[in-house]
């Protein structure tokens, strides 16, 4: 039997879309998921109950006269109105505890070395994992003459002033939000003077 999927960085989102401060979303989200309590699983694989279900006796949405599952319907109904039909909002989507995935990186990228007037063509490493499309940026803006391409992960061109060596953030960002990051060292050294 599938279970129902309760993803909350959806929800936060779509909140966040709909005019809610990011505060007011993650209450609104926390009290989605302690009102649907055990019946759906959540994006972070842990199931929405427990200490949330306790918590749920208590919330100032549970009349003491109404049952549980008599509520959930009327907060699947509100919640998915809420966010609308539209899949990509919509929190509430068929599946599994493990449906998401965390990208990763497979290997370090080498601190870099480049030369003035030197063309330079290197690819940063693909993510592993995450929930597609992924999207990828590099901060902050490379040395005067270098560009980096998010869709071909290259950092191409030809550096036309030297640089001491900067910390450089490679990211990336899957569907659902989630991300990874990781660090490398570039400079750009003067040409030499034989050159």
């Amino acid at each position: 039997m599938a279970t129902l999927a309760f993803d909350t960085h959806k929800a936060v989102k779509a909140l966040c879309d709909a005019g809610f401060d990011p505060s007011q979303a993650e209450a609104v989200t926390e009290q989605i998921g302690i009102a649907i309590g055990g019946d759906l699983a959540t994006n972070d694989r842990r199931r929405v109950g427990g200490a949330g279900a306790a918590r749920a006796a208590e919330a100032p949405c549970y009349d003491s006269g109404m049952r549980r599952n008599v509520l959930l319907p009327v907060v699947l109904v509100a919640a998915t109105g809420l966010f609308g039909a539209c899949d990509s909002l919509n929190p509430f989507s068929p599946g599994d505890d493990d449906t998401d995935t965390q990208p990763t990186f497979p290997n370090p990228i080498p601190n870099q070395t480049w030369t003035v007037g030197v063309v330079v063509n290197l690819t940063l490493p693909a993510a592993n994992g995450g929930d597609a499309p992924l999207t990828y940026s590099l901060s902050p803006a490379l040395p005067a003459g270098l560009a980096f391409n998010a869709g071909t992960r290259a950092v191409t061109g030809t550096p036309s002033a030297a640089q001491s060596s900067t910390s450089y953030i490679y990211t990336v960002t899957d569907n659902d939000s989630d991300s990874a990051s990781m660090q490398f060292q570039a400079s750009v050294a003067a040409a030499s003077a034989g050159g």
